[in-house]
């Protein structure tokens, strides 16, 4: 597990401000990195797996409140989904370790 809770998310991507435009244009233009919007900080807020159940990530909005919960395979998967949307590349910790 390479990402633990607290970590920050900021989906790139955000629209460019090309003049005035109204609430409901703003609305509809907004952007998306995955379930995420661009404009939006998210922080990874809880990690659960239970018995026969995926592993469960919480993400919260920063400006809302709101939380997204995500569900993967294992957190190889997850770690693989946070670093795309981060722009990263994960440490290779097969050659790391074996």
């Amino acid at each position: 597990m390479h990402y633990i809770i607290g970590t920050i998310l900021r989906p790139t991507g955000a629209p460019q401000s090309t003049g005035h435009k109204s609430l409901s244009q703003f609305k509809l233009n907004r952007k998306r990195s995955g379930p995420f919007l661009t404009d939006r900080e998210y922080e990874l807020f809880n990690i659960r797996k239970r018995p026969e159940e995926k592993y469960k990530y919480f993400f919260k909005d920063q400006i809302t409140g709101d939380i997204t919960e995500l569900s993967f395979d294992s957190t190889i998967e997850a770690d693989r989904f946070i670093s795309n949307i981060r722009g990263e590349d994960l440490p290779n910790y097969e050659k790391f370790y074996g």
